[in-house]
């Protein structure tokens, strides 16, 4: 089931409203501009974690998402948000158009002990 693409209305911007991109299965990806779902890697990122969260049945995604950045935050004192497991699987692969499409369940979670990812 694909998500649907919006606009981000009031209640996602007062919580994201920073994001360029926010996905809140199982309702949408709310995007700050609509003109911004038509750049492919953010479209692809933002599929990416829609899995994620189908995987985790959604709330275990926002806890184990949650308690990843607490504890890299933590760990390596600065942006904790790049290393989390679930950010790094989908920007490294935001550009493969086809990645969602052969991705496997649970790939996320080989990126856990990653502290410092690459750009």
């Amino acid at each position: 089931m694909q998500l649907k693409l919006k606009k981000m209305n009031w209640f996602v911007r007062l919580f994201f409203g920073g994001a360029a991109a926010v996905t809140l299965a199982p309702w949408a990806i709310y995007f700050n501009k609509l003109s911004l779902a038509t750049i492919p890697t953010i479209v692809n990122h933002e599929r990416t974690h829609e899995l994620q969260q189908y995987e985790l049945m959604v709330i275990l995604f926002y806890i184990f998402y949650c308690l990843e950045w607490l504890i890299k935050s933590i760990l390596i004192m600065g942006n904790a948000y790049r290393s989390i497991s679930f950010e790094v699987e989908a920007y490294r692969h935001d550009h493969m158009v086809h990645y969602n499409e052969t991705r496997k369940p649970y790939t996320w979670i080989k990126y856990l002990f990653v502290l410092y990812p690459k750009k």
